[in-house]
C-alpha cells in the first residue's frame, strides 16, 4: 500500500539518468514455511535476550547454504518492469536472503558503481542522492546512517550505499551471513570483519504527520533520505506526498 500509493506516485517517479530502481516482488507460494522460519528466528532472539547467551537457536537449523539451496527457489529479475520476483517470503528473518540474491542479480545483470538499498518507509530524493555520491570514492564505499549492536558497527537497513567491489566481498563471504540478527546488522559484521570504515550519512525521521514542519525544519539542504515510518500505512504515504510537494518535485 505504501509502496504503490506512496512511493511509485512520488519519488519513483522522477529517476535521473543512470539511476535504475528496483523493487522485490514477494511470492507467496511459501508463506507458511515463512512463517515458521519467523517463529523460529523470533523464539531464538528471545532465548538469547533472556539467557544473555551468544548462542543462536536459529542458526542450528537456517544456515545460508540451507536458505539458499534447499527451502527456496532462486530469485529472478525482470528488467523491464524492474522488478526483483522473489520466491523468497516477506519476513524479517528472510531479508537478509531476499538481499543477499539481489546482489548476485544486479552484478549479473547490471553494469554500475554503487547499490542504495532503502526500504518501502523511506522517501528517496534521486536528484540528491546522485549528486551526492557523484565525487564519491568508488572502492569500499559503505555508507549511511550508523548504529550500534553488540559492539557492532553498522549502517540502517533503511538506506545505505554500497559500492561494486564490497557487493562481491560480501558475496564471496555469504557463508559468514549471520541469518539469526537483522539483516543489516548482518551486513555490518562481515563489513567490520573486512575492516570496511562507515561514511556516515544523516537522514530525517518524519513519524508522525504532526511533526512533519518541525522535522524539515532542521533538515539540511542536501539531505536526500527522508524515514517516514509511522503505525499506519496512510501516514506514511501523506508523510511522502507532502515531501513531495514540499521540495516541488
Amino acid at each position: 500500500m505504501i509502496e504503490s500509493k506512496g512511493q511509485n506516485p512520488t519519488w519513483k517517479n522522477i529517476v535521473p539518468e543512470k539511476v535504475k530502481v528496483l523493487r522485490y516482488v514477494e511470492s507467496s507460494r511459501y508463506s507458511l514455511l515463512g512463517s515458521f522460519i519467523e517463529f523460529i528466528w523470533r523464539l531464538s532472539r528471545f532465548i538469547q535476550r533472556v539467557l544473555r547467551v551468544k548462542f543462536s537457536l536459529f542458526n542450528m537449523f537456517f544456515t545460508d547454504t540451507k536458505l539458499q539451496k534447499k527451502k527456496f527457489p532462486k530469485s529472478e529479475i525482470d528488467c523491464d518492469q524492474q522488478q526483483v520476483i522473489t520466491h523468497v517470503p516477506d519476513k524479517y528473518s528472510l531479508i537478509g536472503l531476499k538481499t543477499l540474491e539481489t546482489f548476485e542479480l544486479v552484478l549479473d545483470k547490471f553494469d554500475f558503481d554503487y547499490i542504495y538499498r532503502t526500504n518501502v518507509s523511506s522517501y528517496v530524493d534521486l536528484k540528491k542522492l546522485s549528486e551526492y555520491i557523484s565525487d564519491q570514492s568508488k572502492t569500499s564505499f559503505y555508507a549511511g546512517f550508523m548504529g550500534r549492536h553488540s559492539g557492532i558497527r553498522f549502517v540502517s537497513g533503511s538506506g545505505y550505499f554500497l559500492s561494486r567491489d564490497l557487493v562481491m566481498k560480501i558475496l564471496a563471504n555469504r557463508h559468514k551471513w549471520d541469518h539469526g540478527e537483522v539483516d543489516d546488522v548482518a551486513l555490518g559484521k562481515i563489513l567490520n570483519e573486512l575492516g570496511v570504515q562507515i561514511t556516515e550519512i544523516g537522514r530525517t525521521d518524519i513519524l508522525d504527520p504532526i511533526d512533519f514542519d518541525a522535522a524539515l525544519s532542521r533538515t539540511p539542504l542536501e539531505s536526500f533520505h527522508f524515514r517516514c515510518k509511522t503505525k499506519e500505512p496512510s501516514d506514511s504515504i501523506q508523510i511522502m506526498t507532502r515531501i513531495h510537494s514540499h521540495f516541488n518535485l
